[in-house]
């Protein structure tokens, strides 16, 4: 019964526009921006392309494809 509760790390999101293709991003602290890739030059995942699903919930993320990074 001692088994110690693991944080779960949350799942984080690409959102790629369904129409360009391109990819949301934080431009700076309150904007939102597009660009098309997400990742840097070894393939990971940008911090500033991520987003949680809470963050998605608040966005109007109807015109995005949600991509769950591995």
């Amino acid at each position: 019964k001692g088994e110690p509760i693991m944080p779960t790390k949350s799942k984080m999101f690409y959102l790629k526009n369904k129409t360009t293709g391109l990819y949301l991003y934080r431009s700076d602290e309150l904007n939102l921006d597009e660009q098309n890739y997400c990742t840097d030059s070894n393939n990971r995942p940008l911090d500033y392309c991520l987003f949680s699903q809470d963050e998605i919930n608040t966005l109007e993320s109807t015109k995005y494809n949600q991509i769950e990074v591995k």
